[in-house]
Formats: structure tokens, sequence, C-alpha cells
């Protein structure tokens, strides 16, 4: 017994029309940071292509000092990696105590003045966080 043309119809239909799913940001910063992280980089990919960098972006000034300019002079505790393989793992704290995340752009301004911002270079390396401006 052959289908009926019209419920044929109305399965194509649905399997044509069914909506996408929804992208969603999964990584643990906002997309500012990836946006500057880019910027830092100096270059973007487009498709195949790389422009070249652009007059405006944004220069390596240097490292971070965590512990002399966030964590001792904020909470009086040392600057703890959590896991050496997360950039995002940094806190202050003393055993026994509360642990307080670390603003690392708040580093940056501390170490540098104002208009520093802080950006990791490997988001798998805690070490590898850098003051650009």
């Amino acid at each position: 017994m052959a289908a009926d043309p019209a419920q044929v119809d109305r399965a194509d239909r649905r399997l044509i029309f069914k909506p996408a799913k929804r992208f969603t940001h999964t990584t643990r910063r906002p997309l500012r940071h990836i946006a500057l992280t880019a910027r830092a980089a100096g270059s973007f990919a487009v498709g195949a292509a790389i422009l070249a960098p652009s007059a405006n972006a944004a220069a390596d000034i240097g490292g971070l000092d965590i512990q002399g300019y966030y964590c001792m002079p904020n909470f009086n505790a040392p600057a703890v990696a959590l896991d050496p393989n997360n950039a995002f793992s940094w806190v202050c704290a003393r055993n026994g105590q509360r642990a307080h995340s670390v603003n690392m752009d708040r580093v940056c301004i501390n170490q540098y003045g104002p208009g520093a911002f802080a950006l990791p270079t490997n988001v798998f390396n805690a070490g590898s966080w850098r003051c650009y401006r």
C-alpha cells in the first residue's frame, strides 16, 4: 500500500525546516577577552587570509607580579595557581583561609598603571599571563 502523499510531504517539511541547534558560548572567559586576545596577538585570521597587524595593536608591556601587586597588598596572602594547566586558576590564599580569586586586569593596572590589561598567552598554562597596553 502506497503512503499518502500529504503525509510524506509533511514529514519532509519537518526535516527540512527543523530549526538548527543554538550555538552556546562554552569558554570561561567573556567574548571581550577572546577579542582582546586576538587584538593583542596583532593579527586576525579571516578565512584563509591573514591580515597584517593593525596600527593600534596592543603592545606587550611585561609579565605580572601577582603576589607583589595584588595578593599581599589586598589579602596578605600568597598567590597560588590551583591548576598549573589552567591560566584562570589563580587565587590568593593561605592554608585554612578563604581563597580570593585574582583580578588579572587589576594586577596589570597596579603594576603598570592605567590602561594596562592582562591576557594569557596560553589558556592551558597558569604562568602565561602578560600585560598589554
